[in-house]
This record gives C-alpha cells, structure tokens and sequence, in this order.
C-alpha cells in the first residue's frame, strides 16, 4: 500500500476472537489471559473479548450461563455476539487449560470453533488436554495446536504481524525522495 499525500500510511487492523472457558469460572479466570494475550499481541492486533460488557461481574467466583436480566448477558445475546465475533474475526486463539476443563468443560468454546472453521477462520489451540489434543474433530479443526500460551502469543504475532499496516507519519520531502519501483529517480532512463 503506497503512501497517501498526506504522509501517512493506511493503518489496518486485524481481529482475534479470544475463545475459552466463562461458565464455571471465576471472573479473574475468565479475564486474566485475555488480558495477557491482548497485552501480547503485536500492535494491531485486537483481542476481542466476549468479557466485554461484564465488568459487573468482577469479583464473581462462578460465572452464570447467561443473565437474563442484563441486555448483554441473555442467552440470545450471547449466542449473537460469539457468532458474530467468530465468523468476522481474523483469526480465532482458543485457550482451553486442562485446570479448568476439569471442572467444566467448555461446549461453547468447542461450537466458536466450529462457526470460525466453517467461515474459514484460522485457529489456534492452546491446550495442555489430552482429551482436546487427541480428539480427531478438535485436533483436526484446530490450524494450529500449542500447549503454552507464549507459544500461542507467538504463533498469533507470526500469522497476522506480516498483514499489519501501521501509521508511519513522512515529510513531503521524503515522499519527493522516495524512490519509483525501487529505483533512484536519477538512474531512471526517460528516453524511449
């Protein structure tokens, strides 16, 4: 992408659904390695989270399926936001602990994998389960499979960091400067 006259790039920003447990677990749980992932991610990069609008639950030590008296929170609503944000998002990081599928397991984890493949969504699973490792629809599903969160961070930053356009601010004086083709402007033969 070349550079607009007014010295600058365009900025392109790519979506990461970050899907894992919510049910069953605490609030901090819940959040904690969004946030470190998001945090991680390369600039450009955007976690998107569907803990977004439950800051009220912050302290919660079990989450609830869903919360019908909250807007957001309703089955319906949840179902629409998660579909929405798998099937639109750039790439698709999966964080399914073993520590945390023991208590529970995440089905609806196992479904936003399932709306991001359809939708040819690439996808990495961080998981140190066997029984998500070893299973032939999840493995198979699954682009990529990791067992460390770092190792997932890197491999996220690695698919999506060469799609990245960020902001680069230029004088008028280097746009002048910049080279066509590649090429030094005084090398260029303008005869025919």
């Amino acid at each position: 992408m070349g550079l607009m006259a007014s010295g600058r790039k365009k900025i392109m920003m790519k979506y990461c659904y970050l899907a894992g447990p919510i049910s069953g677990v605490s609030y901090d749980e819940a959040s904690d390695w969004r946030e470190y992932v998001s945090y991680h991610a390369a600039p450009g990069i955007v976690g998107v989270s569907p803990m977004r609008l439950k800051n009220y639950l912050e302290g919660v030590k079990s989450i609830d399926d869903s919360y019908p008296d909250d807007v957001a929170a309703t089955t319906k609503a949840i179902k629409s936001r998660d579909h929405y944000d798998c099937t639109h998002c750039d790439i698709l990081f999966v964080f399914l602990p073993k520590y945390l599928n023991d208590r529970r397991p995440s089905i609806g984890t196992i479904l936003e994998m399932g709306w991001a493949s359809e939708n040819n969504v690439p996808i990495i699973l961080v998981t140190d389960d066997e029984r998500y490792i070893n299973h032939p629809l999840i493995s198979e599903t699954a682009d990529y499979l990791v067992e460390g969160l770092d190792d997932g961070i890197v491999l996220l930053n690695g698919i999506l960091e060469p799609y990245l356009i960020t902001m680069v601010r230029v004088t008028e004086q280097e746009i002048e400067e910049t080279p066509a083709n590649g090429q030094d402007r005084g090398s260029i033969n303008h005869s025919s």
